[in-house]
């Protein structure tokens, strides 16, 4: 213990969980916490704080009183850092009497686990031995195994008392350390090699620790300060939360890089938060004199990461950086090179487009005999627009990867014929597309840049999955190639609209400078492992021809909870929705609550529903006010890249859901079959992990195949 009795706080998950339930539950306790760790830092051992010592075992611990009731309890001091491991009432003096607490011999890190009823709390050794006869969610892997893969030996006797999912899981929220990582990967399916590849060879020490002293001070850098927990996670100011930058994030948004670079990672590990901290971060550096732009395929997003910016950096850093939604982004480009009367011609609907490609195949005649409008659509898109082609001989030469079905160099002329009618149609209804758009803006960077019109220093792409061939085209030509040019942050397993894209091929080079988010700090424990099973047991490509996975993702909040309800008609929907949307705002007067739906005209039924009730309805770039709830309803689409406290999710039926242009229709090849289902499952996946506390998904009618493996 240090001389002068101050202290620094070092926190660990078990006991962010405590904290963060205690203040669900009492919204003042964020203020006593704030008060009590004051008081501790400033010296431990006033007599207020009731400074005692406890055992677990032979472990010696600390208690010291927040209020009355609840007490913190810490381990011994190192130096002048005490790490906090739970907060709490009598339960939790109950918990730690049970709990184990050790280190790891594979990362030499401090790690405990609550022994579950029914089995002795003991600290000797097991020996290894033959899988179990009872059956049990780890029977299939020997002690010896999994102490192999870096669980402790000393929490064997618990592992083998499980005997159900619900059981494991429950320990797991009790579990901390490598033991944790290894068990929960194995629990959500992956196999000896891959838990052993992709989470114990990585945390393997080159030293075992000595002892558990050394241990505990190896592990204060997984550790967070309680005073950023209090003031950024659990004051009950949730843009505080959506603004915390976490001890795992701030390398990503600090480190300079040689070239291009992207973090990737499942919902909620802090993507766009790294984001937006690198772009004031760049901002802030010595010499900067340039623009900083941060482009994002979400509209809503893009104001959200506005406000955001402003928020962390305030007017001066936001003056330097330009925030734009892509599409928004290449409009411009579009009418700087046509100039005002060409460049604002109106986007052709989707059922246009498909008219136009529809009157093309009649022109043409026989020679268009086998190809759908499906497919010219796709295959302009995919190849034509997306690799910039201007001429016949460039479409007879160009590769044209991911698109299923082989084309002779006779099928490709016919084919480039029907894309020329079809741009000739579109010329006639004078309109234009979405594709066309960023085809003719990535042209026009282009030219800029060949003649060193730059005109940013730095560019960061969030939701970079979904960006079109034709908007790499345009980013990369909107900054010159050079140290921290491009950075992205990205997820696979959230793509919705594009296909897999390989970013080298396209001037961005990112091998070698990627990283990867593991951790969800967002969405609980029992959001995430609900919603993993929407994705399927499918393959997802990243950018570099390779396979994105979540191997290691896991959440560190615990105590969400997922409901799903069966309605009988579209109206009970509505009431159902209502009624949950009042429930939450009287439990909770600064609640955040998104409402999704699969479709726009269900939407604005929701908005009519909650406004006839009195529900003031916010738009998704709106600023939360402090200390007031805010209440958004959008389409599930819109919900990309945004969190909320509650979320619910109606329209699941199979009427609504999958969405119209993710159905099957006549000329889809197996490729395009296998990725409009893969886009739907991520859909479902990215709505229902916008949620951090509350998921509430209802359906009605005939129950779409997407969630029937999760029905109530």
């Amino acid at each position: 213990m240090s001389a002068d009795n101050t202290a620094r706080i070092q926190i660990e998950e078990s006991a962010i969980n405590d904290i963060s339930r205690l203040c669900k539950g009492d919204r003042g306790f964020g203020a006593k916490f704030t008060a009590f760790q004051g008081k501790f830092q400033q010296n431990y051992e006033n007599p207020g704080l009731n400074l005692e010592k406890l055992y677990a075992g032979k472990q010696e611990l600390y208690s010291a009183r927040v209020d009355q009731s609840i007490r913190a309890i810490f381990l011994p001091a190192q130096g002048s850092v005490w790490t906090l491991v739970r907060v709490g009432g009598h339960e939790v003096y109950d918990e730690i009497k049970r709990t184990v607490f050790t280190y790891s011999n594979t990362d030499g890190r401090v790690e405990y686990t609550v022994v579950p009823p029914g089995v002795a709390v003991e600290t000797a050794d097991r020996p290894a031995r033959k899988p179990v006869d009872e059956s049990g969610p780890f029977q299939a892997w020997t002690d010896a195994q999994l102490i192999e893969l870096g669980v402790n030996e000393r929490f064997i006797p618990s592992v083998r008392a499980l005997r159900t999912e619900e059981e494991a899981e429950a320990f797991l929220n009790d579990t901390t350390g490598l033991s944790h990582k290894v068990l929960e990967s194995l629990l959500l399916g992956s196999t000896f090699e891959e838990v052993y590849a992709e989470v114990t060879e990585p945390s393997s020490a080159s030293q075992p620790a000595k002892n558990f002293d050394e241990a505990l001070e190896r592990s204060a850098d997984r550790m967070t300060s309680s005073d950023a927990v209090i003031d950024a996670i659990l004051s009950e100011d949730w843009s505080k939360w959506r603004l915390f930058l976490h001890p795992g994030q701030r390398a990503a948004a600090t480190k300079d890089y040689s070239g291009p670079a992207r973090i990737s990672g499942g919902p909620g590990t802090g993507k766009t938060v790294v984001i937006i901290h690198r772009a004031r971060e760049l901002s802030r550096r010595e010499g900067f004199d340039g623009r900083i732009l941060v482009a994002t395929f979400n509209k809503a997003l893009a104001g959200d990461i506005k406000n955001k910016i402003l928020t962390l950096g305030g007017k001066q850093t936001a003056a330097l950086i330009d925030v734009a939604h892509v599409d928004k982004l290449a409009r411009d480009y579009f009418v700087e090179a046509l100039g005002e009367q060409q460049g604002n011609r109106d986007r052709a609907s989707d059922a246009e487009v498909r008219r136009l490609w529809e009157e093309a195949i009649i022109q043409a005649g026989q020679i268009a005999d086998g190809f759908s409008a499906s497919f010219l659509e796709e295959e302009y898109k995919d190849v034509v627009l997306a690799l910039g082609l201007s001429e016949r001989a460039e479409y007879l030469q160009a590769p044209r990867r991911g698109r299923g079905r082989r084309l002779s160099r006779a099928e490709r002329n016919v084919v480039w014929e029907l894309t020329r009618r079809f741009e000739a149609l579109l010329e006639r209804e004078d309109k234009t597309t979405f594709e066309k758009i960023a085809a003719i803006a990535a042209a026009h960077a282009e030219a800029n840049a060949a003649q060193g019109k730059y005109p940013y220093a730095h560019i960061l792409v969030d939701e970079a999955q979904d960006l079109s061939p034709q908007h790499w085209r345009m980013v990369r030509n909107l900054v010159a190639e050079g140290p921290n040019d491009l950075f992205l942050a990205a997820d696979a397993h959230q793509r919705l609209y594009q296909k897999p894209i390989v970013l080298s091929s396209l001037g961005v080079n990112i091998r070698g400078r990627s990283s990867r988010l593991k951790l969800n700090y967002r969405t609980s424990r029992e959001i995430l492992r609900r919603t993993l099973s929407f994705l399927g047991d499918d393959d997802f490509e990243d950018f570099d021809e390779g396979t994105d996975t979540l191997d290691g993702y896991r959440a560190v909040l615990s105590g969400g909870h997922v409901e799903i309800q069966k309605a009988d008609r579209s109206s009970d929907e509505l009431d159902a929705v209502v009624e949950q949307v009042k429930r939450w705002r009287a439990e909770n007067p600064k609640a955040d609550i998104g409402v999704a739906a699969p479709t726009n005209e269900l939407v604005r039924t929701a908005k009519s529903a909650l406004e006839r009730e009195g529900v003031q309805v916010s738009g998704l770039d709106a600023k939360p006010r402090d200390g007031e709830s805010r209440v958004c309803v959008s389409t599930m689409l819109q919900m990309k890249g945004l969190e909320f406290q509650y979320v619910i999710c109606f329209g699941l039926g199979a009427e609504n859901f999958p969405l119209y242009h993710q159905r099957p229709v006549d000329g889809d090849d197996k490729a395009t079959l296998r990725r409009k289902e893969q886009q739907a499952r991520s859909l479902l996946f990215v709505t229902a992990t916008r949620a951090r506390d509350q998921l509430v998904l209802i359906y009605g009618g005939d129950t779409s195949p997407l969630i029937s493996n999760l029905r109530a």
